[in-house]
């Protein structure tokens, strides 16, 4: 929770300042890529390796992929990150940067997760159904998740709709394992 709360001050710190928030969520996307890959993981996160080094590193990361603005604003981030022993925490700051930045645009952000990939137009009619019965323009991220053998599980904030076959089955199961509690 402690980790979850740092995110959101350093990424509501980012978004106030005024910088192209497009631009800066790619810059923190291209990062957090960096960090998912071994040697990126070695460079950037390692307490082996300079601060000063890890900076350099990150600078070229950013140096053609964002616009000279938004890189030196993610810089500013990530020499603060370093600073206190938090770069682990970049992920999670390029996501709740990323809800910020919807919330500041009036959309809710929502997963959709789905056993295989769902066609491109069904996804949207789902999502469109959703934001018209929640009241809400809903931004989806799509995740494919074969342990939910079929049907579609949606976080919307803090609420969860779950019409998976597996979810079901979970449900099955309470329904059951309660029924025969009762039953002696």
């Amino acid at each position: 929770m402690k980790q979850e709360v740092l995110a959101k001050r350093y990424a509501r710190a980012l978004y106030q300042t005024g910088a192209d928030a497009a631009a800066l969520e790619a810059a923190l996307e291209r990062l957090t890529a960096a960090l998912e890959l071994p040697e990126g993981r070695k460079l950037l996160l390692s307490p082996l390796i300079p601060a000063a080094e890890k900076e350099a590193t990150a600078r070229r990361l950013l140096a053609e992929a964002v616009p000279q603005a938004a890189a030196e604003t993610a810089l500013g981030l990530w020499r603060v990150l370093v600073a206190h022993g938090r770069e682990a925490l970049l992920p999670e700051v390029r996501e709740m940067f990323h809800q910020i930045r919807l919330e500041a645009a009036g959309e809710t952000p929502c997963e959709v997760v789905t056993a295989r990939p769902l066609p491109q137009d069904e996804g949207r009619k789902l999502v469109a159904a959703l934001g018209r019965q929640l009241g809400r323009r809903l931004a989806p991220r799509f995740r494919v998740d074969p342990a939910v053998l079929g049907g579609v599980r949606v976080t919307v904030g803090d609420r969860l709709l779950d019409w998976t076959i597996a979810g079901g089955l979970a449900r099955l199961r309470r329904s059951l394992t309660a029924d025969d509690a009762q039953a002696r």
